[in-house]
């Protein structure tokens, strides 16, 4: 019996007074959340019988994790701090990605291992930071930023032109009538750079304020590696910025102008490659975005919803550098 405390987790029922409140600090901890209100909930709502798979009975799950967009579960033991789910297609796929790119090898990826047909990684004990406003992001976490940022694209480096790289785009003939004129504006503007060389670089895939856990203000992990892969080398550092910018508002001169900066001050090494080229790896980053969209993890993840976030994140923004 589990009792649902928000839409992405669930607590298992009666539990001790110990295992509880670590497990309600955890959830507080992973959203930055009112320990007040998950313990209401914790507290008020209706328990449910949740179905396990059943090699899972031997590891003591004290938390269920329902993930928004993919709908898939991970579990929690949380007195071994390990994180596990099912071996399935995807976690296969992920596994063979730890070994190719050699990710262990990186400090804040957290470590990672197969057991029993079961996918084992250690748990994030410390906090995720996002700023409510421009001011807020203060020195401690544009350092974190540009350091996870400098070691992940100093890996897997290559030169290639903007011509040849187009050519892994899959999904260019795929009929997506809201996005279409979108993926369209990516292209022609690439167009008239196609004889342009670009670099590329291993890249997290899904590197946002929610997935960096610190502690005491150092990285402790960067979670959630499933879409890492070779893509444009500014890749991450669009997808950490970008949407926090189009949710409060600000147009693509200012999101430009605070990345170029943010590169010139923390990134010095990768100033040179973004000179002149904001507006290609801008529009390779949309591509490449778009492109993650149909290599989703779940045969249920909504597709439908996933188009409408890209509209929402692109639609203005492509506007005004076409204009």
């Amino acid at each position: 019996m589990f009792i649902s405390v928000n839409e992405t987790f669930l607590i298992r029922e009666k539990l001790s007074n110990k295992i509880l409140n670590k497990c309600l600090d955890f959830v507080v901890n992973q959203r930055n959340l009112n320990k007040e209100n998950i313990e209401n909930a914790y507290k008020t709502n209706i328990s449910k019988i949740v179905k396990i798979p059943q090699k899972f009975y031997e590891e003591d799950i004290h938390i269920i994790i329902k993930t928004k967009f993919n709908k898939d579960y991970k579990y929690i033991n949380i007195n071994k701090s390990i994180i596990f789910s099912d071996l399935e297609n995807g976690a296969k796929k992920f596994l063979k990605k730890i070994d190719q790119f050699q990710l262990e090898k990186i400090y804040f990826f957290p470590k990672t291992y197969l057991s029993k047909n079961m996918v084992f990684q250690v748990l994030a004990k410390g906090n995720f930071y996002r700023p409510d406003k421009l001011s807020d992001i203060c020195a401690d976490l544009r350092a974190n930023i540009a350091s996870i940022v400098n070691d992940i694209s100093a890996e897997n480096i290559k030169v290639i032109k903007i011509s040849k790289y187009l050519n892994n785009f899959k999904f260019l003939n795929v009929k997506d009538q809201l996005n279409e004129d979108i993926i369209k504006s990516f292209i022609f503007i690439l167009d008239r750079y196609n004889k342009e060389d670009i670099k590329t670089s291993l890249t997290h895939g899904d590197f946002k304020f929610e997935h960096l856990f610190t502690i005491d203000g150092n990285i402790e992990y960067l979670v959630d590696w499933e879409n890492v892969g070779i893509r444009s080398i500014f890749f991450d550092i669009m997808n950490f910025f970008i949407p926090w910018f189009v949710k409060r508002s600000f147009n693509f001169f200012e999101i430009k102008k605070y990345i170029c900066k943010f590169i010139e001050d923390c990134l010095p090494n990768l100033k040179k490659d973004i000179q002149n080229k904001f507006e290609i790896y801008f529009c390779l980053y949309g591509l490449e975005r778009y492109e993650r969209l149909h290599n989703s993890r779940t045969v249920e993840f909504d597709i439908d919803e996933a188009y409408k976030r890209y509209n929402f994140l692109f639609k203005n923004l492509i506007k005004e550098i076409s204009e």
